[in-house]
């Protein structure tokens, strides 16, 4: 089951896909955007870091929709 956690002090969304699988490698997949690899190689983490500038308010709302987001990854 894939998990969703917020990092305020990194301003992090970090959605796990795959519980439990050894990470051997981290993939730039764009711009704030990097895929954790397992030994298998499939994709077991997405980690979205925002850029300082981005407004409170924004990571209010991610912490909010928690659960519409575990719902798109299902």
């Amino acid at each position: 089951m894939a998990s969703i956690t917020f990092d305020s002090e990194a301003k992090a969304l970090y959605i796990q896909i795959i519980e439990g699988a050894k990470l051997v490698d981290t993939v730039p997949v764009g711009q704030g955007k990097y895929m954790d690899i397992s030994v298998s190689g499939k994709a077991i983490r997405l980690e979205i870091i925002f850029p300082s500038s981005t407004p409170d308010e924004t990571f209010k709302a991610i912490i909010q929709s928690k659960e519409a987001i575990r719902q798109l990854v299902h």
